[in-house]
């Protein structure tokens, strides 16, 4: 029986995998149609159904997850992300949301539209 994957997205040293590379400012992504999302304690636990894989994330990772519908390029998700947990442009909090979204897409939990925000 295979274990769940398990992280913390936001403490994690996750490198990309081969052939993930950060997506370019413009990308579109979204959450994944595989995924199933439930709130915990702590923040939110995903499951990926193809892989049974599982990732929690922390309330950096929480916030982010919810600006990503596929309405957003990557950089007002990231906007959206800091403001709704600083308050502000936060030069240390825009690395946390960016580091969480490179996780969550190595990860197989985001995909990138290709046929831009919906109407």
């Amino acid at each position: 029986m295979k274990r769940p994957v398990t992280a913390r997205v936001a403490k994690s040293k996750v490198r990309a995998k081969a052939g993930v590379r950060a997506a370019p400012p413009k990308t579109i992504l979204e959450r994944s149609d595989m995924v199933l999302w439930s709130l915990s304690p702590r923040g939110i636990v995903l499951h990926d159904l193809v892989r049974n894989a599982y990732l929690e994330l922390d309330e950096v990772g929480y916030r982010t997850w919810g600006f990503l519908d596929g309405a957003r390029t990557l950089e007002e998700t990231i906007d959206l992300s800091v403001r709704s947990i600083a308050g502000r442009h936060d030069a240390g909090v825009s690395r946390k949301v960016r580091r969480a979204v490179r996780a969550l897409q190595s990860q197989g939990f985001l995909v990138e539209r290709t046929d831009g925000p919906p109407a």
